[in-house]
């Protein structure tokens, strides 16, 4: 016997007795009875159900959200209406639940899952409905990538206006390694700036200096003594004979004699150093630029490794 049931109650008989000779009676405790499975249906599609006993009365919470057709007493169709949940209940005639099941209904989900699997198949996701508009993920995935990548497909799939709830971890936890250095610094830092001066008149024998911390140049006459000495009248246009010069054999020139400077220059220093004759006067000068920056040492330098969020 084929019938359509969209909402009915359980009726239970009471017998009424005679009130003289009755003695009262204690009424029996109430039993509450809970749906002892989870179905889980698309909007539009149905699922056949077996019953584990004869049934003679269903009852289902919201026929709004879902639909009961009794197929035969031991078989009924749950079809989904809309997004929700709802609860049914299967009773046999002495009025013992023998089926009970919450029944979630949401928008395709069942094409959801095979959507996922077939552009996702290395990642093991369930989808779940919360409602009219919300669809829940959870299960794990290969990389954080591929958790973003569900979402997009199932906002592209069902609507953009679909609320995505992800619940998607890893299956390897991701290492972080850090490189930790405890070092002890000396904080310092010196810039110097100097100018220093000297100058020498040949004529009197005067020498005059100025500098700043360190002697910088040495003015004095060339020294020929190790030179040897040779006619160089051809050199200046004169008969021969008449002029014999120091000859540098390294150069090839005759050396006529004149002023020597030798400059000195500090390590880790920057100078600008020039020389040359001024109003009859040997002059040397030097501009000096230096800067010296504090040191760093490191005490130790421990290697962390720890899993994503979590604690090293």
């Amino acid at each position: 016997m084929k019938r359509r049931l969209t909402a009915k109650l359980l009726l239970a008989s009471i017998a009424f007795a005679p009130l003289s000779g009755v003695p009262a009676t204690t009424a029996n405790a109430q039993n509450t009875v809970r749906p002892s499975q989870d179905i889980v249906l698309s909007i539009g599609r149905g699922e056949l159900v077996n019953v584990p006993g004869t049934m003679t009365d269903v009852f289902i919470a919201n026929e709004e959200i879902a639909d009961v057709q009794v197929k035969s007493t031991r078989q009924l169709y749950l079809m989904g209406k809309a997004g929700g949940e709802t609860t049914v209940y299967a009773s046999n005639a002495a009025g013992d639940i023998i089926w009970s099941a919450n029944v979630r209904v949401g928008s395709n989900i069942g094409s959801i899952d095979q959507m996922l699997t077939l552009a996702m198949p290395e990642a093991k996701i369930s989808v779940a409905t919360m409602g009219s508009n919300t669809v829940l993920l959870t299960g794990t995935v290969a990389a954080p990538e591929d958790a973003a990548e569900a979402e997009r497909l199932v906002k592209a799939f069902v609507g953009e206006d679909t609320n995505v709830i992800s619940r998607l971890r890893m299956n390897t936890p991701l290492q972080v390694n850090l490189q930790v250095r405890f070092a002890e610094v000396s904080r310092s830092l010196v810039r110097e700036i100097g100018g220093n001066l000297a100058s020498r008149d040949q004529t009197s024998g005067f020498l005059f200096g100025v500098s700043r911390g360190r002697d910088f140049v040495n003015i004095g006459n060339i020294d020929t003594s190790s030179l040897p000495v040779l006619d160089a009248s051809a050199s200046l246009g004169l008969p021969a004979g008449s002029v014999s010069l120091p000859f540098n054999p390294a150069t090839g020139q005759f050396v006529v004699g004149g002023t020597q400077y030798d400059f000195t220059q500090n390590a880790g220093q920057t100078a600008i150093q020039a020389a040359g004759k001024l109003f009859g006067l040997d002059v040397a000068g030097a501009f000096d630029l230096a800067e010296r920056i504090g040191l760093v040492t490191t005490l130790s330098q421990p290697n962390l490794t720890a899993l994503s969020g979590e604690t090293a």
